[in-house]
């Protein structure tokens, strides 16, 4: 075990990962350990390093070697991450995706949508493991072939929210992993999650912001994707929705009008996979060739569709259209929800 890992372990536990204070030791000392010696404290960093390892918790300085090259680059960088399970490759293309708590059904496909078909263009998916809009963006990449990672605003022995336990535990085993800067022990605060966003965006490439409201977190996370020159994209909203008033400000400011996961791929400068894809999906092996049709359509578009539309686009007749939107809803492929279907 190496000294210096030991003793900032040490140190952060002691002052409960407070940034300011590990600063300030760090220009008063120029080493964690000579920090650490010169810090009455009666934290054991034996002790506290053997629960790490029971944990199954890395430690990574910004030192190391294989700390993240993009998270020595931001403005306020971490003194150090932990993590369980992976980090993002950085070698292969990164998007971070968040949202309000309090989305609608809608936001939440949305999101899901958007993450899966990144995620099977080799995007991998970044978010903060919120419920809503940040819950969505993991499940939907975890149902592609490309790993997500989760940034909590805690120590990695606890999970916030609990309702996401299961879902942090799935992250893990699925090659991607949860990350932090705060070690065990430590719970969640509210300026931790303002803290946390800044490494939800610095370890991307960009960020889609899907359903902000005037004051959201999603916000921040925005404001520091500006500050570390990553891209910004952004989902419009209905202008008499207050849910949007902060997605539609942040395009008024200048970010990236965004409908498609396409055109997140063409900026990302990645090419998106083919949709030859949905006849080698084993639920989709028995459909008939114009349920295919209609799939085809729902896939190719990044919002759900009234029959209206699919009717223009699938030139099916309106009859024999409904009529296989029926079939598929028993199947439990498509889904409604106010006169428009998505691809469950």
């Amino acid at each position: 075990m190496e000294s210096e890992h030991i003793y900032f372990n040490a140190l952060s536990v002691d002052l409960r990962g407070n940034y300011s204070a590990l600063k300030k030791l760090l220009e008063s000392f120029n080493n964690w350990q000579t920090a650490f010696k010169n810090t009455p404290t009666k934290i054991n960093p034996e002790k506290e390093w053997l629960r790490l390892e029971k944990l199954g918790i890395k430690l990574l300085l910004a030192t190391d070697p294989n700390f993240p090259k993009s998270l020595k680059e931001i403005p306020w960088p971490p003194f150090a991450i932990y993590h369980q399970g992976q980090l993002p490759n950085e070698d292969l293309p990164r998007l971070a995706i968040v949202g309000t708590r309090k989305s609608s059904t809608l936001s939440r496909t949305w999101s899901e949508m958007f993450s899966k078909k990144l995620s099977q263009s080799g995007v991998q998916i970044i978010s903060g493991l919120a419920l809503g809009v940040d819950t969505s963006a993991h499940e939907g990449c975890l149902a592609g072939p490309s790993p997500t990672f989760a940034v909590l605003a805690l120590g990695l022995d606890n999970v916030y929210p609990s309702q996401n336990h299961r879902l942090a535990k799935k992250i893990v085993s699925n090659a991607g992993g949860i990350i932090s800067e705060y070690p065990p022990t430590v719970g969640a605060q509210k300026h931790f999650f303002i803290q946390r966003n800044r490494l939800v965006s610095g370890l991307s490439q960009g960020v889609l912001v899907i359903e902000a409201p005037e004051r959201s977190g999603s916000l921040a996370t925005a404001r520091f994707a500006e500050e570390q020159n990553k891209e910004l994209f952004v989902l419009p909203g209905p202008v008499n929705n207050a849910n949007f008033k902060g997605s539609n400000k942040l395009i008024q400011d200048g970010a990236f009008l965004t409908t498609s996961p396409d055109e997140i791929l063409e900026v990302l400068g990645v090419k998106k996979e083919s949709n030859s894809s949905i006849d080698k999906e084993p639920r989709f092996d028995k459909l008939s060739k114009t349920q295919k049709i209609i799939i085809s359509a729902l896939k190719n578009e990044s919002h759900p569709l009234h029959v209206d539309e699919l009717q223009k686009i699938t030139k099916l007749e309106t009859s024999t259209l409904l009529e296989e939107i029926t079939e598929l809803g028993l199947a439990g492929i498509i889904q409604e929800e106010a006169g428009r279907y998505y691809i469950k």
